[in-house]
């Protein structure tokens, strides 16, 4: 008996994106976890304990379908945000461990979680283009043109004096969930963001290579 189904039993009913999640686990061999599972001095219990060369923490966040304004700026990385902040606070007194959040959307139309730029955009802000601007001439300099992250970054802030400031650093990487097809048989799959993390010193981030060659397809 797999180690998902030994956990149904006494516990709240799995959403969606826990049930795809403990299927991907299952398809990757990785069996040694546990749902929901008891920490004495820990008020909130964390979805998912797995066990790979170390523990791992993995708090999974499905999204609910929301009503979409006929008109107006529609911010594809607002409710991303919003549950980049949700999973902070869970995370809070877990400190120790490196805590990953799993995201899932059954709905692409409301919360894309295939196009990178979303997930990456609520992560390290919003993307951007900067450009040098000459003293002298007051001109756009050749060539200075750069890709960036810029502003409301919920896990790098970047500051008007350029420096960046990494947040919410209970967070080692985001996970997003998607179903696919290969041929007649629908497959679970997993991308695993974070590694800009790694250039910032972020404490959690040194774990990240081990997790993305445990959780990636064999």
């Amino acid at each position: 008996m797999k180690a998902f189904a030994q956990k149904e039993l006494g516990s709240r009913a799995r959403t969606v994106g826990e049930k795809l999640f403990e299927e991907y686990l299952d398809s990757q061999g990785i069996t040694d976890f546990e749902y929901e599972k008891e920490r004495d001095g820990k008020a909130a219990k964390i979805d998912y304990a797995v066990t790979l060369e170390r523990e791992y923490l993995f708090e999974v966040k499905d999204f609910e379908y929301t009503g979409v304004l006929d008109d107006g700026y529609y911010d594809p990385c607002q409710r991303l945000r919003e549950k980049i902040g949700k999973l902070s606070k869970k995370f809070r007194e877990y400190k120790e461990w490196p805590c990953c959040g799993v995201l899932y959307s059954a709905n692409p139309q409301l919360v894309d979680l295939t196009t990178p730029e979303n997930v990456l955009g609520a992560m390290f802000g919003d993307p951007g283009i900067t450009m040098e601007l000459s003293r002298e001439t007051g001109r756009v300099i050749p060539n200075s043109h750069r890709q960036e992250f810029l502003s409301r970054g919920k896990m790098l802030l970047r500051k008007s004096d350029g420096t960046v400031e990494v947040r919410n650093t209970t967070i080692a990487a985001l996970i997003t969930l998607r179903q696919m097809r290969s041929g007649d048989e629908k497959q679970v799959g997993v991308n695993c963001m974070g590694e800009p993390l790694r250039a910032h010193a972020n404490p959690k981030a040194a774990v990240l290579r081990r997790l993305r060659h445990a959780l990636w397809p064999r």
